[in-house]
């Protein structure tokens, strides 16, 4: 599907850099005010990764309907993958952003990767050792698995991420430069199209995620609490780049991937355009979806075996194709919540009892 996807890419940068309002919307000026960031979560940020973390959710029910089922709908499970590929770029636009807000508080140096390597790489590699127990790999597997996010194909998100943090203090200095926002987008762009020239493994998907991140870090002033609101007027231009992605996946149907440069960042914005109608919804939805958002990294863990297990159980019902793929999409959000939020209180327990402290 690299033709359909390259041809996705091209048509939609040809429009925002042909257009001129496009790309200026797209490629901001700074906004230098200071972001008032407060200590406590952010809720529409939590509500924010629950909306993405459910979408990854789906889209993998959708995996293994693609690489399981012989009797698969393409068109079906293509434009239910593509119409949610804002999700990862959703996860690092927002780490992007409040990392560089946070930078703020002037949090030292070996008290921040003490804090991700605690919150972020400990899980990580628990996941990896209860996978090895199961596989039973060599060490030398083991290792390359943990390096590369090899053990299931969704872990090289999290190496991605952790990356992004490791590097975030070098780059942190250019969070307001356009021109580093110019030239991370070149560098995912090209990434894509010539992936022959890049690293090995997940540090492939580290270049083609790339913008996200710096995205996040760059538009912090312009989402932030305390800061200029979103404008409304502005939301044409973002539904112009959303239908003409829509227009292009639906007519030249295929697998896309996850380095979705237009169509993430366009949800994202309207995201915000519609803030203050979103949050009215009832208090339930939010509430839950909230909560989804706080566990999505122990649900990222734990949610793909879920998945699996879930779908294999069903596939023994003679079930009709679009029944069969909604109950298995609803017991695996219900399911992979539960697991996720089970972790996430046995983990935070257990450092309890072993007085680690995080902030």
């Amino acid at each position: 599907m690299f033709l359909s996807e390259g041809l996705n890419l091209l048509i939609i940068a040809l429009a925002v850099f042909a257009i001129t309002p496009l790309r200026k919307v797209f490629f901001r000026e700074p906004l230098l005010s200071k972001a008032t960031l407060p200590r406590e979560r952010i809720d529409y940020f939590d509500f924010l990764k629950g909306v993405a973390i459910i979408s990854v959710i789906i889209i993998h029910v959708a995996y293994f309907f693609q690489h399981l089922n012989p009797y698969n709908n393409d068109f079906f499970i293509n434009t239910v993958t593509n119409l949610l590929r804002f999700a990862i770029p959703f996860f690092f636009i927002c780490s992007g952003m409040l990392l560089a807000s946070f930078d703020s508080h002037k949090m030292k140096l070996g008290k921040y990767y003490y804090n991700k390597f605690i919150r972020i790489i400990i899980p990580y590699l628990i996941m990896n050792v209860l996978f090895a127990a199961y596989l039973q790999p060599s060490m030398e597997e083991f290792v390359v698995n943990v390096i590369d996010g090899a053990v299931i194909p969704p872990y090289y998100f999290k190496v991605v991420l952790v990356i992004f943090y490791l590097i975030f203090p070098l780059i942190r200095r250019f969070k307001d430069s356009k021109i580093f926002l110019l030239a991370s987008f070149f560098i995912s762009f090209i990434s894509f199209f010539l992936p022959q020239l890049l690293m090995y493994g997940a540090l492939l998907f580290t270049t083609n995620l790339f913008f996200f991140f710096v995205y996040g870090m760059y538009m912090r002033n312009y989402f932030l609490p305390g800061t200029r609101p979103a404008i409304k007027k502005e939301a044409i231009l973002w539904w112009v780049i959303i239908l003409l992605y829509l227009w292009i996946v639906l007519g030249f149907s295929g697998f896309y991937y996850n380095n979705q440069f237009f169509y993430g960042i366009a949800v994202f914005n309207l995201f915000f355009i519609f803030k203050d109608k979103i949050i009215q919804i009832p208090k339930v939805f939010f509430r839950a979806l909230c909560s989804f958002g706080r566990a999505s990294l122990w649900i990222f863990l734990t949610h793909f075996p879920i998945v699996f297990l879930i779908y294999s159980i069903l596939s023994f019902g003679n079930f009709n194709y679009y029944v069969f793929y909604a109950l298995t999409g609803v017991f695996s959000i219900v399911i992979c919540y539960l697991a996720g939020k089970i972790s996430l209180l046995a983990y935070n327990g257990v450092l309890k009892v072993l007085y680690i402290k995080v902030s």
